[in-house]
């Protein structure tokens, strides 16, 4: 289960950003100048379990399943999000890789289907599904 963490009054989430925006080497030209919205801001910090942090902190990588309704607008390849302990800690910065939406039957077949396990008991057949793929660029 992801949570956003607000936005402006955590300092903690601005400079791990500073100092991973350095560690995973991203160009500070682009982050100045951005060639979009989500390299000219502080990403946006996400929790989960620590469990599953910490899992996405070994694997390098975190595949998570969600229902296409919840989704307000199409989700994109290539944008950050900061990554946060249950306690708001922020441990890794990470890049959405690879989106792909498939219906419930669909999901049966593939093989990074992340939470799925979880998310399948909330949906009905031919409800859609959105996997996101991110990789870890940096964490603590």
């Amino acid at each position: 289960m992801t949570e956003e963490t607000p936005q402006g009054g955590d300092a903690r989430i601005e400079a791990f950003w500073n100092h991973a925006m350095l560690q995973a080497r991203i160009n500070p030209f682009e982050v100045v100048t951005g060639p979009s919205r989500d390299s000219t801001l502080v990403p946006p910090a996400w929790s989960l379990d620590n469990d599953t942090a910490e899992k996405a902190l070994a694997d390098k990588v975190l595949v998570l399943t969600s229902p296409a309704n919840q989704h307000e607008e199409q989700l994109e390849a290539g944008g950050f999000s900061i990554l946060t302990r249950e306690d708001g800690t922020p441990v890794a910065l990470l890049q959405t890789a690879h989106v792909t939406t498939h219906t419930v039957e669909e999901m049966e077949g593939l093989e990074e289907r992340g939470d799925w396990e979880t998310v399948r008991e909330t949906l009905a057949p031919g409800d859609l599904v959105v996997v996101e793929k991110f990789r870890v660029l940096y964490h603590d």
